[in-house]
């Protein structure tokens, strides 16, 4: 079963967070605190666990677009 912590980024333990070798530019610490000043935004950090054990972080930020919330992971453009 998995389970979802959700994590603010005052909170995040950076050195587990950045411990990806797949980790995009788009998923680090900085184009996070770039993208909540630049397009004020709420960023959602998930730490994912499976039956007890760490596997990862969902990254995304939660905004709207003609008055529907929605959640997008960070990309190429924003």
């Amino acid at each position: 079963m998995y389970e979802f912590e959700k994590i603010t980024l005052d909170k995040l333990d950076e050195n587990e967070y950045m411990a990806f070798n797949d980790k995009l530019i788009f998923q680090t610490i900085q184009w996070i605190n770039f993208i909540i000043i630049t397009q004020n935004v709420e960023p959602i950090i998930l730490r994912i666990l499976k039956e007890g054990h760490f596997i990862g972080y969902f990254t995304g930020f939660e905004f709207s677009k003609f008055g529907v919330k929605m959640i997008g992971s960070p990309f190429s453009g924003w």
